[in-house]
């Protein structure tokens, strides 16, 4: 027998006013298009078969995933494998863009400084 899927809430259906909704492959949470970045798969440079690259236009060619510009959904979804799983892509996916993307430049700094230790106190 197949199952229904259950209808979202009048309070769900107000609150997203007809805008697009979709689901962060790190938290699996659902979240207007718009407060999301979109990432798509490019073919790699031979360190990997596939580049996750961030589409900030959000218009270029291929299958799209979702995430959250936070860099705890993106590690979420690193160690999940959900971008190949999302991008269908197999093999071997490189996410050093995102990181980048996702990482303040405070904690680049500190990273190279070495002053400071793991956990970005001044030695």
């Amino acid at each position: 027998m197949a199952s229904r899927r259950a209808r979202p809430s009048p309070e769900d259906e107000r609150r997203t006013d007809g805008a697009p909704v979709r689901t962060c492959v790190g938290c699996r949470a659902r979240t207007l298009a718009a407060d999301m970045v979109r990432v798509v798969a490019r073919p790699g440079d031979g360190r990997s078969q596939w580049v996750i690259v961030p589409d900030l236009r959000r218009g270029m060619a291929g299958r799209g995933a979702w995430v959250h510009p936070d860099r705890d959904c993106v590690a979420t979804a690193v160690r999940r494998r959900a971008f190949a799983r999302a991008l269908r892509v197999v093999g071997e996916v490189d996410t050093r863009e995102l990181d980048r993307m996702f990482t303040s430049p405070t904690d680049t700094e500190e990273s190279r400084d070495p002053s400071h230790d793991e956990n970005g106190q001044t030695n």
